[in-house]
């Protein structure tokens, strides 16, 4: 498994969280550890995400 899909797994059921909790899911899950720059090229910026995740009907 990639970390790119290893970040995405970890958002799959809450796309609003935090770059910093993403970080610690993935460490606490995979063992491993993902970088900002990752995250925002898997998942989008934080607050890109944060947007989608109080936007209803998108």
């Amino acid at each position: 498994m990639t970390k790119t899909e290893m970040i995405r797994d970890v958002c799959r059921n809450n796309i609003g969280i935090t770059n910093n909790t993403i970080k610690e899911l993935v460490r606490s899950k995979y063992s491993t550890t993902v970088e900002s720059n990752l995250i925002i090229a898997a998942v989008g910026s934080e607050k890109e995400r944060q947007v989608l995740a109080h936007t209803s009907g998108h």
